[in-house]
């Protein structure tokens, strides 16, 4: 969404990750982290990151980005339309629903390059800090250097105002959980998953069911669009696209319907 360089250069947690001498220290890569010893481990598609040692998070990351034809389809850090290309297909309107419009609209011309080494960088050394009341706690954090740069709920209201509320009606945000919004497991699906499935499915009655494939292909009009936007401006994926994920089951309704409420951030 072209953010990138102003996350990385203005988020900073303290003045750096380290202000001690370091000579008696092991070099370090250039995230800041330990420089490994010995060959780098391989990374079964069963394991996430985090199940690494931290030593050993970045080459990982940087492996696998080097198995890509082109380290740009890695991310998608330029948006590739604008709110007006869609105004007569009411997309506008499912956004300023959720009070999601800068979402939609933010774009960043004053800033043309696309520091695409560094978000490389600070993605290979994520890690996720709850806080007291996440989400609206939750920060991730990432090392540049000897500097820890995170994206938070804070971090994201200096760039825009992301959430100006919910309309039609007016009503507050609901913060769901990590669990239920990815939906990994079954019973955070709910009693209305089905709903959802039928609104934004056009499949017969027989095939709506939590176990059903979530194909691309079978969405409505109005759903399929939004995740063609979603996909390319707003919440960025280069996986395969011809499948609809559980995470992006919730989003969708909420665009199309305004329900559940859920926050942008």
């Amino acid at each position: 969404m072209g953010k990138s360089k102003e996350l990385l250069g203005k988020e900073k947690v303290g003045k750096g990750a380290a202000t001690s001498s370091r000579s008696n220290k092991r070099p370090r890569t250039e995230s800041g982290s330990r420089q490994p010893q010995g060959p780098c481990p391989d990374w079964p598609k069963n394991k996430k990151l985090l199940d690494f040692p931290e030593m050993w998070r970045e080459q990982l990351y940087r492996n696998k980005v080097a198995e890509l034809k082109h380290e740009r389809k890695l991310t998608v850090a330029e948006k590739t339309g604008s709110a007006s290309d869609f105004k007569h297909y009411g997309v506008v309107e499912c956004f300023e629903r959720l009070g999601w419009l800068n979402a939609f609209t933010l774009e960043n011309f004053d800033q043309k390059k696309i520091y695409l080494d560094e978000i490389i960088t600070w993605m290979a050394t994520l890690r996720k800090v709850p806080g007291k009341k996440p989400p609206t706690t939750t920060k991730l954090i990432g090392t540049m250097g000897e500097t820890e740069i995170e994206l938070s709920f804070n971090a994201l209201d200096k760039i825009a105002d992301f959430d100006t509320g919910a309309i039609n009606p007016k009503r507050p945000y609901e913060y769901l959980s990590t669990e239920v919004i990815a939906c990994n497991d079954d019973k955070y699906k709910g009693d209305m998953w089905v709903e959802m499935l039928r609104e934004l499915f056009d499949v017969p009655p027989s095939r709506l069911s939590i176990k059903m494939t979530l194909d691309r292909s079978d969405l409505r009009p109005l759903p399929k669009l939004l995740s063609s936007l979603t996909c390319c401006n707003i919440l960025p994926r280069t996986s395969d696209r011809s499948q609809i994920r559980n995470c992006d089951v919730r989003v969708l309704h909420a665009l199309c319907t305004g329900f559940p409420t859920m926050s942008f951030k």
